[in-house]
Order: structure tokens, then C-alpha cells, then sequence
């Protein structure tokens, strides 16, 4: 079975403060897992010096610097090494060995399903935009969270997602009007 084999936390300024507590957690249970740092400029540079020699944490080299709203763990998921990985945001903390019951699944993605009960419930995008996009567009029995993945790298890349955006510096949705980001700041 494929193991997660490395972990890449997406981070930008304003999470700083977040990350040094996220990458201290995983340090604590996993002192030699390789970490990488996906850093998106789009708030600003910020520093990282710190956590990657206190730590031992890489930072993972990408194409675009500002990456923009969700779209910086994507980069990881998209190397096209078949590496078993974990992406995750900054505000994580790990209470615990999480990765071995992950190992479990043969899947090539784990997610976290954000159940649909009431569909009047817009938590990532405007369902009745959606269905005027797609007349064949239904609910579907959940969504999930981008905060945490185990994803194999390859298997999706930037193509598969060229419908939906625009892969400028930052990334460009184009159909905004659908998707729920106001509370994001991006």
C-alpha cells in the first residue's frame, strides 16, 4: 500500500503566527517526515527562515509566487512524481499519530466530507448559479474541505481545470458569481 511520504502546508502572511504551531505539531509526532512549506505571496512576502532551520522544512519551489485563494496546495497535487502525500493549511495542529489510519485507505484521495443536509446552506458555492451553468447539475450528498488532503500527485493536474479557471498569478475563478468567497479575503 502506498504510504504518505511527505506533507506540504499551504501558507501565506497573515498564517505565520499559525504555521510555526502546525509545523511544531508535526514535529512533535513525526520528527522525520519531510515537510514542505507552499508559500503564496498573493498577502505579501513574508519569512520562513526560521521555521525551515529550526524545523527542518523545505519550501517547495512553484511556478507562480501568488497562488490565491485554496489554489496553493494544488501545486503539490499536481507534481507528477506519484508520491502519497498529505497537504494541509496552515491552521492545523496535529493532536495525534494521524497518518497511519490514513495509510489504511488505498484511495487516492482521502478528503473531508462537509455533509449537504440543507442546500439553502451555501458554504462553497451558489447551487442554483451552478445548475443555470449545467442544467444537469444535482446536489450532491457532500462536499469537502480543501484544509486538509491525502492526495496521489499526478493523477489530477492543471488541465483538468481549465473550465473553471484562468491559471494566472494568482489563479482567476471565471465564474465567480457561483463560488462563495467573501469571507476568504482573497
Amino acid at each position: 500500500m502506498n504510504k504518505i511520504q511527505k506533507i506540504y502546508i499551504s501558507c501565506c502572511k497573515t498564517d505565520l503566527h499559525l504555521l510555526k504551531i502546525c509545523v511544531a505539531s508535526i514535529r512533535f509526532w513525526y520528527p522525520y517526515i519531510p515537510i514542505f512549506l507552499i508559500k503564496d505571496i498573493y498577502k505579501g512576502y513574508f519569512d520562513t527562515t526560521e521555521i525551515e532551520k529550526g524545523f527542518i522544512v523545505n519550501v517547495l519551489k512553484t511556478q507562480r509566487k501568488k497562488l490565491g485563494w485554496g489554489f496553493a496546495k494544488f501545486e503539490a497535487i499536481f507534481l507528477k512524481n506519484n508520491e502519497r502525500i498529505m497537504t494541509i493549511d496552515s491552521d492545523i495542529v496535529f493532536i495525534g499519530k494521524v497518518i497511519e489510519p490514513l495509510n489504511d485507505f488505498p484511495e487516492d484521495f482521502i478528503l473531508q466530507a462537509d455533509k449537504t443536509n440543507n442546500p439553502d446552506e451555501k458554504l462553497y458555492f451558489d447551487f442554483d448559479k451552478v445548475k443555470e451553468l449545467d442544467n444537469h447539475f444535482t446536489l450532491p450528498d457532500f462536499l469537502f474541505n480543501t484544509g486538509q488532503i491525502v492526495a496521489t500527485c499526478g493523477k489530477i493536474n492543471y488541465e483538468d481545470f481549465n473550465e473553471f479557471l484562468t491559471w494566472d498569478e494568482p489563479p482567476i475563478l471565471k465564474y465567480l458569481e457561483i463560488f462563495i468567497v467573501e469571507s476568504k479575503g482573497y
